[in-house]
């Protein structure tokens, strides 16, 4: 596998798969099935990283974070969907009690997604320059493939 796929997916996961998670533009088996290839590149980076003990142990703590917010961003999707299926079974679906659900799903999950997001940073600031280069060599390729508008939801998850 390509370190800059797996450092992508490390800010992905990071920096905007919270986000992403809590959108809930995917559902069911194929969030689940992005949640192990998820895991299964995390490890792939952390030992591409050639971490030393302390760093291995915030990338541990980062890693847990971002699967966490994860999870609570599909179980959030699956009942605002449900909410959604409900109102959208009304003769006239009140939009405005599903924006105000949406905007407190959003608030609920803000915490954990950037409890996330502060601890991969802090790792960040940890590395050495060699590990430096190989995390930009991975951000500059994320950009890349972003310009090329390979991931719908823009640079650092483009929401929320």
């Amino acid at each position: 596998m390509k370190m800059k796929k797996v450092f992508a997916l490390l800010l992905t996961c990071g920096l905007a798969l919270p986000f992403m998670a809590h959108a809930g533009h995917h559902g069911g088996e194929r969030c689940e099935g992005m949640s192990k290839r998820m895991e299964q590149r995390l490890d792939a980076l952390q030992t591409q990283l050639k971490l030393d003990p302390a760093q291995q142990a915030q990338f541990a703590k980062a890693r847990q974070l971002s699967l966490d917010a994860m999870k609570q961003g599909r179980e959030t999707h699956s009942k605002l969907h449900e909410q959604a299926k409900a109102e959208f079974a009304k003769p006239r679906p009140d939009l405005a009690a599903l924006a105000e659900a949406r905007d407190k799903a959003e608030e609920a999950t803000r915490s954990q997604r950037q409890a996330a997001r502060k601890e991969w940073l802090a790792l960040y600031a940890t590395l050495s320059p060699e590990q430096v280069a190989v995390a930009k060599a991975e951000m500059g390729d994320m950009l890349g493939r972003f310009e090329r508008g390979g991931h719908r939801h823009g640079f650092m998850g483009g929401r929320g």
